[in-house]
């Protein structure tokens, strides 16, 4: 059975931007990566926002989600609602929409596993309020 990866905003940018420093933990995890990915439209948006000013750097983002077959799950009203209310539950973390829309797709589709860089909200958030996330890449 095939893992499935959710995939947040840092780890594209920090994928894309070579100048990064996170780029070669980034890219070792990825090459090494066989897994089912999900991701939200936010972190598209984030993503090539952030990278606006990389030469092709919104182009890359958006080529390497496409390329590796990510799925971009799109919001709807109940996954926005339940999105509102984990960001009440964890505003002293905080949670962002676009985090708390990865929590909602790991909730739905029971997925551990996420490549961020977001090490401080991702270990304080639960999936289904019990159950911790794998954070990949690891700890350097």
């Amino acid at each position: 059975m095939t893992r499935t990866v959710l995939v947040d905003t840092g780890f594209v940018v920090a994928l894309v931007n070579k100048t990064d420093p996170d780029h070669e933990r980034c890219t070792a995890v990825w090459g090494d990566l066989h897994a089912r990915l999900l991701t939200v439209e936010g972190v598209l948006v984030e993503s090539t926002h952030m990278l606006r000013k990389a030469r092709n750097g919104p182009a890359a983002a958006i080529g390497l989600l496409f390329d590796s077959a990510a799925k971009i799950i799109p919001a709807s009203e109940t996954r926005a609602r339940r999105a509102i209310a984990l960001m009440a539950k964890y505003r002293d973390v905080p949670m962002d929409f676009v985090d708390a829309m990865l929590v909602v797709i790991a909730e739905e589709r029971r997925a551990r596993d996420v490549l961020t860089l977001d090490r401080r909200g991702f270990e304080a958030y639960r999936i289904l309020g019990r159950e911790r996330f794998r954070l990949l890449p690891e700890q350097a």
